[in-house]
């Protein structure tokens, strides 16, 4: 009794403050039940609106009881209301990265990038010192884009060594598996280890092989998976780039051909051991025409990209140019092996007038790896199961290789000059890689390259020994 003679006080004293009291609350009460019935009425008319004709009779069934006045239609379509339609965009954030997508999917926006900060340390670099030093090796942030059904593209500039070159720049139609079409600036279907991407190859710098491999060209091609990948096919119409280049515009007429089959004959095998062999083989036929202006012609690169064979300043491409690269790979278990054989043979003139040559250059390489933390590697690369920060230290691999260039040693003197240039090049490497997490990779690499010829007197090139080592983070 005591609590309640307490709130009626307080309710007086409230009503009081608030210029409420006992001899105006009348009014206020036959308003409010006004307003009540004012909405009652309104749910109720619509239902009103549709019930049966006058004579007729309706029983409502056990199961379904009858709406209350039309709340429940009202809750559903505010339900309804608030669910993301087809035009609502969805933000995802997670392992894969960020990204932007319709509801649908048919339309999304994923940003994407890596950073790879790398050193070079030199040792015995006694008669051509070179310096130690540390740098931006590549600074890419690139964008997919998905342009409605079916219909993808991709951007991709780099910043990297203090420039900005454009690598990738192309639109892609996937309508079917057994045809999917692509346009625009990209990786021509060549090069094992070329067409890896960027972040997953095993070592800090790709192989020889890759020196005799298009890097990036201007065309269109034609590609699809026969077997849910089983068999794989590629073949475009290229511009036409020189050995490792990666070229924006053509500089003649002239076009390429590039096409490339890769069979995985045990993919859908339950034999783990076999399970991911394949073979294939890539082969590019065009015509140069090379000038003054743009001779059109290679330049070959060690691992710490210092230049070991250029042709002089006055030979030219002229005629015609093909390569052949037949290569395998194989995943099982914690191992992964892969190699390749490339072969060119390049029509070139000592001068744009001069009659040509016709020159032959090869390399091949052999290269492995085994994920000391058991791990499964993988063409794609290889993610760790246990990551750093997740109670987990990472993946390690150890990696190893073996590869080696010959020059058509014809090409000495008229076309190149001896005491400059090398005629072969032979190196192996051995490295250990730290997948620190999905996105952080830490590499340290040693690489040892052996000359013949590329000094005076007929003497072999120093020996090239260097310690690489790059951070990684790819997102």
């Amino acid at each position: 009794m005591k609590v309640g003679k307490v709130g009626v006080c307080g309710e007086k004293e409230a009503n009081a403050r608030h210029g409420v009291t006992m001899e105006n609350r009348a009014p206020i009460d036959t308003l409010m039940a006004l307003l009540i019935g004012m909405v009652v009425l309104a749910g109720a008319a619509p239902a009103l609106a549709d019930s049966p004709a006058s004579g007729s009779s309706t029983v409502p069934s056990a199961s379904s009881p009858a709406p209350v006045d039309g709340l429940e239609a009202r809750v559903a379509a505010l339900e309804q209301a608030q669910k993301p339609g087809p035009s609502g965009v969805l933000a995802i954030a997670g392992k894969d990265g960020f990204a932007l997508k319709s509801a649908d999917g048919d339309w999304s926006f994923k940003p994407w990038g890596y950073l790879q900060f790398d050193g070079r340390f030199y040792r015995d670099d006694t008669l051509k010192p070179l310096p130690n030093t540390m740098l931006m090796r590549r600074a890419r942030i690139g964008f997919d884009l998905g342009l409605g059904h079916d219909i993808g593209g991709r951007l991709l500039p780099d910043f990297g060594n203090g420039t900005t070159v454009l690598y990738d720049a192309w639109i892609d139609y996937k309508r079917w598996p057994l045809l999917a079409l692509r346009a625009g600036k990209f990786k021509p279907p060549f090069g094992y280890e070329r067409l890896q991407a960027d972040t997953t190859y095993l070592f800090i710098e790709r192989g020889m092989p890759s020196n005799l491999t298009p890097d990036r060209d201007m065309g269109v091609q034609a590609a699809g998976d026969y077997g849910a990948g089983m068999v794989s096919y590629a073949a475009g119409i290229f511009n036409g780039v020189p050995d490792a280049g990666n070229v924006d515009a053509d500089p003649d007429d002239d076009k390429d051909g590039v096409a490339r089959v890769y069979v995985q004959p045990f993919k859908g095998s339950s034999m783990a051991a076999v399970k991911e062999l394949g073979v294939g083989v890539g082969g590019t036929y065009g015509h140069r025409a090379g000038s003054a202006a743009a001779p059109e012609l290679p330049v070959f690169k060690t691992v710490a990209q210092q230049t070991w064979f250029s042709y002089k300043a006055t030979a030219v491409a002229k005629g015609r140019t093909r390569r052949a690269s037949p290569q395998a790979g194989w995943y099982a278990g914690p191992v992964g092996i892969f190699g390749e054989y490339v072969r060119t043979a390049e029509e070139v003139a000592p001068a744009v007038a001069a009659p040509r040559f016709i020159t032959h250059d090869e390399a091949w390489q052999a290269a492995g790896s085994v994920v000391l933390t058991g791990e499964h590697p993988t063409y794609k690369g290889l993610v760790p199961a246990h990551p750093l920060g997740g109670g987990g230290c990472g993946a390690v691999e150890l990696v190893g290789r073996v590869n080696e260039l010959k020059v058509d040693p014809r090409v000495f003197p008229a076309l190149a000059d001896p005491t400059l240039s090398a005629r072969v090049a032979r190196g192996w490497a051995a490295g250990v890689n730290w997948y620190a997490t999905s996105t952080l990779r830490c590499l340290v690499d040693y690489e040892e390259t052996r000359f013949t010829g590329g000094a005076a007197k007929g003497a072999d090139r120093e020996r090239e020994k260097v310690i690489l080592g790059r951070v990684q983070l790819a997102f």
